[in-house]
């Protein structure tokens, strides 16, 4: 059955619905890549800034360590070379593993060694000091003309100082100062990626491979200080993702991802409530029909039961023939508008389906010929009185079934009734059960004008009624076919129609059988 709501209008809503959806997913993609394109830069931008901090505060740092070792021409002249120096060096000197001192004498460079004890000491070389930094002290204090240099400072850095206090901290304050770090950073040799001098990974290796920045540190320039190699070593920053592009990347498909699910969110919430609206107008749609069709029904039987009574009443019929087809006609009207209540009853009792068709009342087993032949006899007199023939027809040993006998002989008798009324020129009902499918089929046929193909999906909606129903004064508020799909479904059966115009109806009702008891 295709519910009422698959009309032209819900469906052009729903594919308003499903447009407007896919243009903004498809906008929000371009968006996201826009914005995407504007992170990386701005990331590439900040880390930049990032590693020249890095850069320039440690070897601000490093330079101030090797200018407070550094004494002036006038302590020098003062002091005296050998005091002058450890009266320097004895202030701190952490920073440094060694440090010497290259003066001129008599045209040459004489080179000495730093010792806190023995003062300067005499030294051949600075023994293959790769990180040596040069520092010259001119003769002068800046406000007079230069005359020369007075001596050169040599100083090796202390790589413990620098792995464990210089670089660690630079790396927290300017990289990552948040509590998860988000990016990994190494110092290696420039010629040299293995010769690590410190990394931020566990494992202590360089990240220069496919690094998002890199740059050269530990180098001066400057008058007073310069370093002896323009890039001693090599400072590569790289995203803890594998790359700063693959963490952009990363973020945008988590961004993708979260405006699908919410588009797609919304497009099921704009689904549901165009489905709502039409369940609402398809309510609405059935009340009026309701309305029409009941007020209606009820009023052609009521206004017989009356005029019946009347005569009756006031002594218009007094022949005893007469008084008994009066009595007849009260009779069948109220049998009819008793019927037509007990379905609108058995409808509006709860709001489950199952239980409107009686699937909440105690369950039993069920003989379906006894139904059948109450069924049969309950019936009998409206059959006779649509001048039909009933054919019933109980094939021996069917099973019994488990369920609501109540229930059940209501459905029957509904779509016995429904036969009665629509297949009344075929003067011929058929009522028959046998044995299928491990169950019980039971059908119930007429030879009357048949279902036509437009309405055989629609006739089990409750309060149906076709144009044909209600233009041949066929009273029924269009309830019994619905009660009887649903007494079927509660009971674990189905009820299906086969017609053809013309040809009459079959309705088939099927119902799982119950092992009898050993």
């Amino acid at each position: 059955m295709k519910p009422v709501t698959e009309t032209r209008l819900e469906w052009g809503m729903l594919a308003v619905v499903a447009i407007a959806c896919a243009s903004l997913s498809y906008l929000q993609y371009r968006w996201t890549g826009d914005l995407s394109a504007a992170e990386r830069n701005r990331l590439h931008g900040g880390l930049e800034r990032q590693v020249r901090q890095i850069v320039q505060s440690a070897e601000g740092d490093l330079r101030t360590a090797c200018l407070a070792l550094t004494p002036t021409a006038a302590e020098i002249r003062s002091s005296g070379l050998e005091q002058a120096h450890l009266a320097r060096y004895r202030r701190n000197a952490g920073e440094f593993s060694r440090i010497w001192v290259s003066v001129p004498e008599r045209g040459e460079a004489r080179l000495y060694r730093i010792d806190p004890k023995l003062g300067l000491v005499g030294a051949n070389g600075t023994d293959n000091a790769t990180d040596a930094i040069r520092i010259p002290v001119f003769d002068g204090d800046g406000r007079e003309r230069r005359r020369g240099e007075l001596e050169w400072m040599i100083f090796e850095p202390d790589r413990d100082f620098l792995r464990r206090q210089l670089l660690p901290k630079y790396a927290g304050e300017y990289l990552n100062p948040g509590p998860e770090p988000e990016f990994d950073m190494s110092v290696s040799r420039a010629g040299d990626d293995r010769d690590v001098l410190f990394s931020t990974r566990p494992d202590g290796a360089s990240v220069r491979q496919g690094a998002d920045m890199t740059a050269g540190i530990f180098r001066s320039s400057g008058e007073r200080a310069s370093f002896e190699r323009p890039v001693r070593w090599v400072l590569a920053v790289r995203h803890r993702a594998g790359s700063l592009d693959a963490a952009v990347n990363r973020a945008r498909v988590g961004n993708l991802v979260t405006s699908f699910l919410l588009t797609g969110f919304l497009a099921v919430t704009a689904a549901l409530l165009v489905r709502s609206t039409a369940r609402s107008r398809r309510l609405s749609e059935m009340q009026l029909r309701f309305t029409a069709g009941v007020s209606h029904d009820l009023r052609t039987p009521l206004t017989a039961v009356r005029g019946a009574a009347f005569n009756l009443v006031h002594g218009m019929v007094k022949e005893p023939s007469a008084v008994e087809r009066y009595a007849r006609l009260i009779l069948r009207n109220a049998e009819e508008l008793s019927a037509m209540v007990e379905n609108v009853l058995a409808y509006s009792s709860s709001p489950s389906s199952t239980q409107r068709a009686g699937g909440n009342r105690l369950r039993e087993r069920v003989s379906v010929a006894e139904l059948l032949d109450r069924t049969a006899a309950a019936m009998r007199p409206e059959i006779e009185e649509a001048h039909c023939q009933l054919e019933l027809e109980i094939d021996p040993g069917i099973p019994n079934v488990e369920g609501d006998s109540l229930a059940l002989e209501q459905a029957f008798r509904n779509l016995v009734a429904n036969a009665v009324r629509h297949a009344a020129e075929g003067r011929w009902i058929g009522l028959s059960a046998k044995a299928q499918q491990n169950g019980v089929l039971i059908l119930v046929r007429d030879r009357g004008p048949g279902i036509p193909r437009g309405e055989q999906r629609r006739i089990f909606e409750p309060f149906f009624r076709s144009d044909r129903t209600r233009t041949a004064g066929i009273r029924g508020a269009g309830l019994g076919l619905s009660l009887a799909r649903e007494t079927a479904r509660s009971h674990g059966g189905t009820l299906t129609v086969r017609s053809e115009p013309g040809q009459g109806a079959e309705f088939s009702f099927w119902l799982p059988g119950t092992p009898e008891p050993a």
